[in-house]
């Protein structure tokens, strides 16, 4: 395999991995939100 193209192919793993990650804890964000003030601990 090219070793630009394998380098260009982890650099999007990485992206899309991040991505995911701020994804997660955006819906983290968004499900705190909704908690009611009188379920919370």
């Amino acid at each position: 395999m090219d070793t630009g193209l394998f380098t260009a192919n982890n650099v999007w793993m990485m992206v899309c991995t991040a991505l995911v990650f701020f994804m997660h804890s955006g819906f983290a964000f968004l499900e705190i939100g909704l908690t009611r003030q009188k379920n919370a601990i």
